[in-house]
């Protein structure tokens, strides 16, 4: 279950990583730290995606279509 997945990555995950992740893209972006986060947040639920596929495969310039196409670790994880 996705629910489930993104809950054991939560408590996880390098919560620091994750912000550098997130000032990361804001700088790169130029979409503020706070709209990064919740996207972020969003695309770990909707897509399985960890704040370094979030950045790896730059989401943040991604339509819904286009993040549906993306093989996120979560994904993977699901497939293998």
């Amino acid at each position: 279950m996705k629910f489930s997945y993104v809950l054991r990555r939560v408590f996880s995950m390098n919560s620091r990583g994750m912000l550098e992740k997130v000032k990361e893209v804001s700088d790169k972006s130029g979409k503020s730290k706070l709209t990064v986060f919740f996207d972020m947040v969003y695309c770990g639920f909707k897509y399985q995606a960890g704040y370094m596929d979030y950045g790896l495969f730059e989401m943040y310039n991604l339509n819904k279509a286009q993040r549906k196409t993306v093989v996120t670790r979560g994904i993977n994880n699901s497939l293998i």
